[in-house]
């Protein structure tokens, strides 16, 4: 009994020992998978601070961007509004020139108006192109010169 003793604690002592080497090849498996993971988590870190400073250059050019936008929306705005404000001055003045120059033409026909009015009256009216022409009317005898008693 004593060889199968033996042989049962060499196979137990055996299997310890694997038990124990694949023990330890897990555990550096685990330590290699940990460093790779370090590494990993380094480089996300550093990723994520390249795409959180590129986003933030990012963001203030567009906030530039955006600001300088707004400027410009507001020269145009002012711009706008002046324009109209020309524009109603320049309507009120084009509307008082031409009331007055209105008034002006309505004097000046008041004046002139009865002067045509006698000009027509007294020329004498054309033929009209269909019509003979009346002969011409002969002009007043002179009187006599002789004297008779």
């Amino acid at each position: 009994m004593g060889t199968q003793a033996q042989g049962s604690h060499d196979f137990t002592l055996q299997a310890v020992m694997d038990l124990k080497q694949s023990v330890g090849e897990l555990k550096e498996s685990v330590r290699g998978i940990q460093s790779s993971m370090q590494t990993i988590e380094q480089r996300l870190a550093k990723t994520g601070d390249k795409i959180e400073e590129g986003f933030s250059k990012f963001e203030s050019k567009v906030g530039e961007r955006l600001s300088k936008l707004e400027e410009k929306a507001a020269e145009v705005k002012s711009t706008l509004r002046a324009t109209k404000w020309v524009l109603v001055v320049l309507f009120f003045i084009g509307g008082a020139l031409l009331t007055g120059v209105g008034w002006v033409a309505k004097e000046i026909w008041d004046l002139s108006r009865p002067l045509i009015i006698e000009k027509l009256a007294n020329t004498p009216a054309a033929p009209s192109k269909g019509a003979q022409a009346a002969p011409p009317t002969p002009a007043p005898a002179p009187p006599p010169s002789g004297k008779r008693s």
